[in-house]
């Protein structure tokens, strides 16, 4: 194509010196003067009509030296992120975006039938305009504001997420939409979108917000009648709305709501084999957040009531840790979870830390030697217990590897693992109990699971 612009005519020499060439033929003065050769002027017609592409510059020696060093095999680079907007109809890229991200296939291992293939088989049946779609298109966007840190891609993300409000909450306002699987999954994936856009998920997740969300949730698993326990994706989605808000429940300090249990007794009578973990996962969580209670009110009490109540609250972490040490070994190793797992682990240390504290608690209130010695015994069991979750957590099989659908993994950890996986690596790099290796190893995890999924949290 013609080239338009203006392009400089002074003869090879005195553009490589960068002195005003005075255009003489054959050679210029400058040239003459300063008693070197002049090699002579560019052809100014293949000037004027050239193509101008990529392969129209020449790339200096250093640059092909950054290449070849990124090019070694030896050397592990973290996998592409999209610099740059898609050229083709957004609406083209939404759904398959959004599908690869939650996607946690086992390698040569079919999950459809598990808790996990049901996010994907909704997504998949959704239609432009329907509200599972609004909330992928607002995850989409705001995955692409993300990667790419443009100023468009940040309004679209804004733009998405109005349009999803406004999408979901007429489904809700309609009296048959609201009791649709798809339109309680799209509640559930507003979660999935504030860990893509927002760094301080602790303070939403403990503030009156995330407080409204689990129960608005709740609302819909009890408008949606029993029916939904009999359906392999009703229960599916009664047990992320579970797990979510026995989350936020953890994170800002309250007791799981009673409807909870009601859920897990409900769902219990319909459990299949595969599912018997998740079960003990989420009654494990229940009692812990109970028990945080308890000890939360004891904490903010006399320092003699901490002394008179730690025997009986310690007996009773025994008793709640026996739930998951007689769990129920899965034909299927699906639903051995990486997610599901450190979700478990999460309560679990929550627990160790806050029966410590209550016992330093019990150790300063005028206690007699014996106490002292019984105590001091079941503090190191607690430090013990904690460290030991911690390292089970970042040792489990995949766990740095399976980030991001690396090949090199049996596992590949997806948008809805990520989502669990992420309390206990916070709980692992800010808590005193942990060692410092465990730390550096969360804080590491951590920063691949935000470069590679795309996350903003903040630890």
């Amino acid at each position: 194509m013609p080239n338009t612009g203006q392009y400089s005519r002074s003869c090879y020499s005195c553009r490589q010196r960068r002195c005003k060439c005075d255009l003489a033929r054959p050679s210029c003065g400058q040239c003459l003067r300063a008693g070197i050769s002049c090699v002579g002027y560019r052809d100014e017609v293949n000037m004027r009509f050239r193509i101008v592409n990529n392969s129209s510059f020449q790339q200096s020696p250093r640059y092909h030296r950054r290449k070849m060093r990124y090019n070694d095999p030896q050397i592990a680079i973290p996998s592409a992120q999209i610099l740059y907007e898609p050229s083709q109809v957004w609406n083209l890229h939404v759904i398959p975006l959004v599908l690869d991200k939650f996607s946690i296939e086992l390698v040569d291992t079919i999950i459809d039938s598990s808790i996990f293939g049901t996010i994907p088989r909704i997504i998949s049946t959704s239609q432009e305009g329907s509200p599972v779609y609004a909330v992928c298109d607002a995850i989409a966007c705001a995955y692409l504001a993300t990667t790419t840190g443009t100023t468009a891609a940040m309004a679209n993300r804004t733009r998405a997420y109005g349009t999803a409000l406004r999408t979901v909450n007429a489904a809700l306002d309609d009296p048959v939409q609201c009791r649709n699987d798809s339109t309680l999954l799209a509640v559930w994936m507003f979660v999935v979108y504030e860990f893509l856009s927002n760094p301080h998920l602790t303070s939403i997740a403990g503030s009156e917000e995330g407080n409204r969300h689990c129960r608005g949730m709740a609302t819909l698993i009890h408008l949606r009648g029993s029916e939904q326990f009999s359906r392999e994706d009703g229960r599916n989605l009664v047990w992320f709305v579970c797990h979510c808000t026995q989350a936020k429940a953890l994170v800002a300090g309250r007791e799981s709501p009673m409807e909870v249990l009601s859920w897990i007794h409900e769902l219990c009578q319909h459990v299949q084999p595969s599912d018997y973990t998740i079960v003990q996962a989420c009654t494990f969580a229940y009692h812990c957040t109970h028990l945080l209670g308890h000890i939360r009110k004891v904490l903010t009490g006399d320092s003699y009531l901490a002394l008179a109540t730690s025997l009986s609250t310690f007996q009773q972490m025994d008793e709640i840790e026996k739930i998951w040490s007689s769990s129920y070994d899965s034909p299927q190793p699906s639903i051995w979870s990486i997610g599901l797992h450190a979700y478990r682990g999460n309560f679990q240390m929550h627990l160790s830390a806050s029966v410590l504290t209550l016992l330093t608690r019990a150790c300063q209130s005028g206690c007699s030697q014996q106490q002292h010695t019984q105590f001091a015994s079941m503090q190191e069991r607690c430090i013990a217990t904690f460290r030991a979750t911690a390292t089970n957590i970042l040792r489990m099989q995949g766990m740095p590897q399976s980030i991001g659908h690396s090949p090199s993994s049996k596992f590949s950890l997806g948008w809805a693992d990520a989502v669990m996986v992420y309390g206990s690596l916070r709980t692992i790099t800010i808590s005193p109990i942990s060692l410092s290796w465990q730390r550096n190893e969360a804080n590491r995890i951590c920063a691949i699971i935000k470069q590679r999924l795309g996350f903003q949290f903040l630890l």
